[in-house]
């Protein structure tokens, strides 16, 4: 009489064990190109966020600018911006003063970290921008066309009206200035676009303000102490009077 035994024959088990594996390889790829593909979503976020802030503080900061190019200017007095990468990854974005040809102060608006989006591993691939480019309607209603390297080799150099006059000044008419006695009409309190240094914005209710941000309000310029929108610089949790 034959013993009938059940059960599963070696090539069976096999073939069980080489699917689950075809499986748990098909949903670990699936999960980890996911994770990918979020990862890379919010940091694109990000970088869309660090761009909308550095756009807006150039269009402050260049909009009424007389002179623009990546040679210096004649005048003497002058800015400068560049961005640097960090040892970190991330990227700064450096203004430097000169005042009568000489550096006389560096500032660090603010920094990225998102501004240069790198692929990883080959398997999300995303943009990789060497150079910030941006375009800005200038006051006079004329387009300003530049860009930024984000590796510090490119530096724009820029200037206001009231420094390329300061500085084509002769000393006769210097002198002449400062022997007129006609007291200059001061700002109004109650206006507040009301603007006597032409190189400092006005405070715009719309605007981001980083710290150490210096804007003009009500004839008074104040400095952020730290970052904010919308909030007046009479606002003391956010703002301080330096003038």
């Amino acid at each position: 009489m034959k013993n009938n035994r059940k059960g599963f024959t070696l090539v069976e088990v096999i073939l069980v064990l080489a699917l689950i594996g075809v499986i748990i390889t098909v949903s670990y790829s699936i999960f980890f190109t996911g994770q990918k593909s979020f990862e890379v979503g919010i940091d694109k976020g990000l970088a869309q966020e660090d761009n909308r802030i550095l756009r807006e503080y150039l269009v402050r900061e260049l909009r009424y600018i007389t002179y623009f190019n990546s040679q210096k200017p004649n005048s003497q007095n002058y800015y400068s911006l560049k961005i640097i990468q960090n040892s970190n990854g991330s990227n700064s974005l450096i203004k430097t003063k000169y005042n009568n040809g000489n550096k006389e102060e560096n500032n660090t608006p603010f920094t990225f970290n998102k501004l240069n989006l790198k692929s990883e591993n080959g398997i999300i691939k995303a943009e990789v921008n060497d150079k910030y480019k941006f375009t800005i309607l200038l006051e006079n209603n004329s387009t300003l066309t530049g860009s930024i390297l984000s590796n510090g080799s490119d530096e724009i150099f820029y200037a206001y009206p009231e420094d390329i006059q300061i500085s084509s000044e002769s000393p006769k008419e210097e002198s002449n200035n400062n022997n007129n006695n006609t007291e200059p009409s001061k700002p109004s309190e109650e206006n507040p676009n009301t603007n006597p240094d032409k190189d400092i914005p006005m405070w715009n209710k719309n605007n981001i303000y980083n710290k150490d941000d210096i804007v003009m309000y009500k004839g008074k310029k104040y400095k952020a102490k730290k970052s904010n929108k919308g909030k007046e610089p009479t606002n003391t949790g956010h703002w301080e009077l330096i003038q």
